[in-house]
């Protein structure tokens, strides 16, 4: 029976219902580890709102990412981005591994000190799968005792405060392995990705204040429709949804990280409204903007 995991709280039944609680090594509100594990145990989860960091420890596998198909064998690590397309296929019989599952709002952190972030996320979701070396897949282990080890320590009083940035600390890690790749290639871009970074930019410049997808397509001499047929071919995303991930974003952190009200965030990012925003951030959170400060906080 397939399966869509939207936060931690689910994914924990769904181990439950697999009688695999035994292999929970760590589960916060934020965060869960789960290893010794089984790979055919999450073969019918398809779709989860959280990043996932795959590794695996033995045996072999197939599985498709995105409608992608990969082989993983010990040492391949694969980063799932949240709500990709999910499955496993094959499994020879001895295949184990770890999976660390986080939360959007704690990997931001980390993303945001990216210089090119939207360019290398692209990267990461093109290429999801890497290989590591033994040295590397040690070192992603030792960051899974030391997390494991201080999410716990109840005796420091800046346990919380230690296990983020041990958590942080790994997602640099693990980004800069992807990076070197993406550094490398990098320099073989068409016309068409240097269009779509160029659309990028103006978004990054101007979404507080435009949403339109013919205002960015009339900066760069383009028609609405041909804009976002080069975005949706060079990300698999249309213009309009780039767009939003912007607002989105902002529109998040605003409300966690500030003291501003609903009515001055609404104004921020340029909505006719306080309902017109309340709609807008409901439509693709899924919850209001007051209940998501609540609960987000």
């Amino acid at each position: 029976m397939e399966q869509n995991i939207v936060d931690i709280e689910t994914l924990r039944r769904a181990i439950i219902e697999r009688n695999e609680q035994n292999h929970i090594e760590l589960i916060t509100n934020k965060i869960a580890v789960v290893g010794d594990l089984q790979m055919d145990k999450f073969a019918n989860i398809m779709q989860v709102d959280m990043w996932a960091f795959v590794l695996c420890l033995s045996g072999t596998c197939k599985l498709t990412l995105n409608h992608e198909e990969y082989d993983i064998q010990r040492g391949s690590i694969l980063v799932y981005q949240p709500n990709q397309k999910f499955k496993m296929e094959q499994f020879s019989p001895d295949c184990t591994g770890k999976i660390l599952f986080v939360t959007g709002e704690l990997v931001d952190e980390s993303l945001a000190k990216i210089t090119d972030i939207f360019n290398f996320l692209l990267y990461v979701e093109a290429n999801p799968c890497v290989q590591l070396t033994e040295s590397q897949c040690d070192m992603f282990l030792k960051y899974g005792q030391l997390i494991l080890l201080k999410a716990g320590d109840a005796n420091n009083l800046f346990y919380r405060e230690v296990s983020n940035n041990l958590m942080m600390a790994l997602f640099f890690e693990v980004f800069n392995i992807y990076s070197q790749n993406f550094i490398s290639r990098s320099s073989f871009k068409t016309n068409r990705d240097f269009m779509f970074e160029r659309f990028l930019q103006l978004v990054g410049k101007h979404y507080t204040q435009e949403r339109s997808i013919k205002y960015y397509a009339g900066l760069m001499g383009l028609t609405p429709k041909y804009l976002s047929q080069i975005c949706f071919k060079v990300s698999g995303k249309h213009a309009g949804e780039w767009i939003d991930r912007f607002v989105v974003a902002k529109a998040k952190s605003l409300l966690l990280d500030t003291d501003l009200t609903i009515q001055q965030i609404s104004n921020e990012l340029n909505f006719p409204n306080q309902s017109f925003f309340g709609k807008y951030f409901r439509k693709h959170v899924g919850e209001s903007p007051r209940r998501f400060r609540k609960t987000g906080a």
